[in-house]
């Protein structure tokens, strides 16, 4: 009798990549606010925290002083349990201020070594500004860090959060990274990750969720 020494595939290394803001956070107002404030000549009208919300004080990127942006502290938790092997990297326009970014953490009371920022590929550099156009969307710095881990890694698999990313975005990315890449748009009526969400994101993590891409768009 023939015994086999072979052994079972190794599980794929999981990624998520994260973003900040209307994803983790909160902001206390929106760009389309802040834009008739300014024509108006007045300050910008603020949201007030939802239920389950809660103010949590910021140092925005490029900023001198600490402003406030709302937070759900149930989703944090939920972030902060997610599995252990789980690589979870920071991608977010807050990485122009490096500094902040890790203050940020330090302030939502995620660990140090939880969530990394992400490696950005050579001659890329991270910026403030979302996708703008379907023709640029693949060159966007963002899309480039992703497809860069994914290529660099041929077995890995990734979850990209972002409020912008969803279906539209992901079927600009180049083939050969589309089946390993999922990806999970907040609703956008509440402004950041939910409880649900987070729910989603462990089960895919532990590899009981084959498959997770959310896109919200619809109901902008």
């Amino acid at each position: 009798m023939t015994i086999s020494s072979a052994h079972p595939a190794a599980a794929p290394r999981r990624i998520v990549f994260l973003d900040v803001d209307s994803t983790v956070l909160r902001p206390r107002t929106n760009s389309v606010e802040v834009f008739l404030a300014w024509m108006g000549g007045r300050a910008p009208e603020e949201k007030e925290p939802r239920s389950r919300e809660s103010r949590v004080s910021v140092l925005m990127p490029l900023a001198e002083k600490r402003g406030y942006m709302y937070c759900r502290p149930r989703v944090l938790t939920a972030i902060r349990r997610l599995p252990a092997e789980l690589d979870i990297q920071w991608l977010t326009s807050w990485m122009v201020s490096p500094d902040h970014l890790r203050q940020l953490q330090a302030d939502l009371r995620i660990a140090e070594d939880r969530v990394r920022i992400a490696e950005i590929p050579d001659g890329v550099e991270p910026s403030r500004f979302g996708f703008r156009d379907d023709y640029r969307a693949a060159d966007h710095w963002k899309a480039k860090t992703v497809v860069h881990a994914l290529r660099s890694d041929p077995h890995a698999v990734a979850l990209w959060i972002d409020d912008e990313v969803g279906q539209r975005i992901h079927a600009l990315l180049p083939a050969d990274v589309q089946p390993r890449l999922h990806f999970l748009r907040p609703t956008p009526w509440v402004g950041m990750l939910s409880e649900a969400d987070l729910a989603k994101v462990h089960l895919w993590a532990k590899g009981e969720l084959k498959e997770l891409r959310v896109d919200r768009t619809s109901h902008y």
